[in-house]
């Protein structure tokens, strides 16, 4: 049996806090002996926690800590007050690839025996605004920009590669006469399908650029609440003349869980929303070397989740949210572009 015992005791009975609201509470220590040498130190902070399968995978977000007492104790009961103010997110979530926790964690350090620890989770959400409050302010327009590309060295590359896995995957082939397949073949398989891979996306791209000669984007905020609706517009010139089918904006919202980087590689995503709004486009008949203009607004519909960046080295877990503008053009392959956008509270 352990010679202290731990309790975190929470001013509020459902513990659930607002961002920027004040966490009050104590941790009430019981010691069983004299220890010359202890310590109590209390911290906050966030957890990703996600498990599918056999696979789990943990991230720790920002930590904050607080030394409540270093010194001697003697056999008795001891109280520690505490405060913390809640941070502004990522907020407490329970999604379909993972789910993001709040935490307040104990530990007792002593001369003598092994730490002691415990947990109380609590729930973090928005803090409520006043109705005059509710409107975003706005982040700043975004603009994006893009001319046709010189493809022809990453289409020699690609060829190159293509090329280089078909010889080496066939010498080393079960079909090739006198050679033992083994590592050397799929060694050629590799290059090969990333070589075909890269072929159809120089393809698609120079496709696409023979009609299409300049885009602009732009977007009247990366920055918006539920509720809102974003300004957009895409204007572009055309090589050749051709007809558009459509030019829309699709939102669209996922869950990320990305730890590729490590020996047990993971990743999952889940797609939380999608929905397509079509820019008002005055023509469909698009004329050679004059610009044409489409516009809209994206509404962010009411109630979806807000965004979450549990990322680091590009690793961790995600809530991500971008627009994808899409040139519809008849019979050719579509123009596409991201933009990601911040979805706040």
């Amino acid at each position: 049996m352990t010679a202290v015992a731990l309790n975190i005791i929470l001013d509020k009975p459902d513990r659930t806090y607002q961002s920027s609201e004040t966490i009050k509470g104590q941790v009430k220590v019981l010691v069983e002996r004299e220890f010359s040498a202890a310590g109590l130190l209390l911290a906050l902070y966030s957890k990703g926690f996600s498990e599918w399968k056999r696979n789990t995978a943990t991230f720790f977000g920002e930590r904050t800590e607080r030394k409540l007492f270093k010194g001697r104790w003697e056999p008795g009961e001891y109280t520690y007050p505490f405060e913390f103010v809640t941070p502004p997110g990522p907020f407490s979530y329970k999604g379909h690839v993972f789910d993001v926790t709040w935490h307040l964690g104990a530990k007792v350090q002593t001369s003598a025996e092994k730490n002691v620890t415990a947990e109380a989770e609590i729930t973090v959400v928005p803090e409520k605004k006043a109705p005059q409050e509710t409107g975003t302010k706005h982040s700043g327009e975004a603009v994006y920009r893009e001319s046709p590309r010189n493809l022809k060295g990453f289409f020699g590359f690609s060829l190159v590669l293509l090329l280089v896995g078909i010889v080496v995957g066939w010498r080393n082939s079960p079909f090739a006469e006198g050679t033992e397949t083994g590592i050397f073949f799929f060694g050629g398989v590799i290059p090969t399908v990333l070589g075909l891979a890269l072929v159809f996306f120089t393809t698609w791209q120079a496709l696409v650029n023979r009609r299409i000669k300049k885009v602009e984007v732009r977007l009247g905020t990366r920055q918006a609440r539920p509720g809102d609706r974003i300004p957009c517009s895409v204007t572009f010139e055309a090589h050749l003349p051709f007809e558009v089918e459509r030019v829309s904006a699709v939102l669209r919202g996922e869950e990320i869980v990305d730890f590729r980087k490590g020996k047990n590689s993971k990743f999952r995503k889940h797609l939380l929303h999608e929905s397509r709004q079509e820019l008002s486009l005055e023509i469909k008949q698009v004329p050679a070397n004059v610009p044409v203009q489409a516009r809209g607004e994206v509404p962010v519909p009411a109630g979806i989740p807000y965004s979450i960046d549990l990322m680091e080295s590009d690793e961790g877990m995600a809530l991500t949210w971008q627009i994808e503008f899409i040139i519809g053009m008849k019979k050719w392959p579509d123009w596409m572009h991201l933009e990601k956008i911040t979805v706040l509270p």
